[in-house]
């Protein structure tokens, strides 16, 4: 019976061995199960200056679309922000020079509603990932 045994968790032992990671393969979110944010993002456009409170770092900058260093823990170290007209704004994130997030944000003509329209790169292999919130 032992050298039974011995070969059965030997050839499981080669196979777990054998693979690169336990976290190897497709996974997807189930949206059912993540919750929103508690606390709402609250975006302001003002003289020229886009505020954002709530984003992480908080930003503060001119949106005249030059880029402007920002500091904080996001994968992106320069963001620029142009108003396209009066209800979007367009948003490029970049790290080191290469672009790793753009955001399109239009505001409803009755302003009590937003869209977002999205494409970030920020995980540990680039890959693209993009969004559509409304």
């Amino acid at each position: 019976m032992r050298p039974v045994l011995c070969c059965v968790l030997l050839l499981s032992w080669s196979t777990f061995v054998q693979a690169q990671s336990r976290f190897d393969g497709a996974w997807k979110i189930d949206l059912a199960e993540s919750e929103a944010p508690t606390k709402p993002e609250v975006y302001l456009l003002q003289d020229g200056t886009y505020h954002c409170s709530t984003c992480d770092p908080p930003l503060n900058i001119v949106a005249d679309g030059r880029e402007r260093q920002i500091m904080g823990e996001a994968c992106y170290d320069t963001i620029s922000l142009k108003v396209v007209n009066g209800r979007t704004t367009e948003e490029t994130d970049k790290r080191n020079g290469k672009t790793v997030g753009t955001s399109k944000m239009t505001v409803s003509s009755d302003g009590n509603s937003a869209t977002v329209e999205w494409t970030e790169s920020c995980n540990a292999n680039g890959d693209v990932t993009s969004g559509h919130l409304s």
